[in-house]
């Protein structure tokens, strides 16, 4: 309940910024990644993500919430990601190096 109200919360708060609209926010365990938006403006996220460092949280919460406005991997997205998260790459490189390691305390 409680990752759900942050997840809730951090969209919420950057929707609002952004000029967007969640339909609905939802957690999940999904293997491959960290979240997703779909075409319907669900945005879903991988539970664990509430155990990152609160930048990364918040790279992801941006990175979803830009597909609301664009479904893809275009420059205008990395355009809009970068306006509302600058320096986002760190949070990136950090999920790839380390990412994994949230996963790892939660099977200990």
């Amino acid at each position: 309940k409680e990752a759900l109200r942050i997840l809730e919360a951090r969209s919420h708060y950057f929707a609002e910024k952004m000029g967007l609209t969640c339909q609905e926010i939802r957690l999940g365990c999904y293997r491959s990644r960290w979240g997703s938006c779909s075409k319907s403006g669900v945005l879903s996220y991988h539970w664990p993500l509430v155990l990152a460092p609160k930048a990364v949280l918040d790279y992801v919460v941006v990175h979803e919430v830009a597909h609301l406005k664009h479904l893809n991997h275009s420059q205008a997205f990395w355009a809009l990601v970068a306006v509302w998260m600058p320096g986002y790459e760190a949070s990136q490189l950090w999920l790839k190096r380390k990412g994994e390691s949230l996963l790892l305390k939660l099977e200990a």
